[in-house]
């Protein structure tokens, strides 16, 4: 789990996003599904894009954002943490 849970997780993708320049002035949008794990320490790890927008630009902001992610609070089974594979888009839209 996200700190704030969903609207957390939201939350710090709008804020810390970091739009390219090009892309920006460009008004090009996409969606990057990114694929991640969140290790049993709460650490995420195994960062890779399983579908790719149309711009390898935004691809590798989507990738950065996952990858500074900290907080999480790890998965459990049977009262034990556990590292979960996760799955995020990251939306892009130069106009929000």
């Amino acid at each position: 789990r996200f700190p704030g849970g969903r609207d957390g997780l939201k939350r710090y993708l709008r804020e810390n996003m970091r739009y390219p320049p090009a892309e920006k002035q460009a008004g090009t949008t996409g969606k990057t599904v990114v694929g991640f794990t969140v290790t049993s320490t709460g650490k995420v790890t195994s960062i890779n894009v399983q579908r790719p927008s149309t711009n390898d630009n935004l691809d590798n902001e989507a990738k950065r954002l996952i990858r500074e992610m900290t907080g999480w609070t790890p998965g459990t089974k049977d009262g034990r943490p556990i590292d979960v594979l996760m799955k995020e888009t990251v939306e892009f839209n130069p106009n929000n």
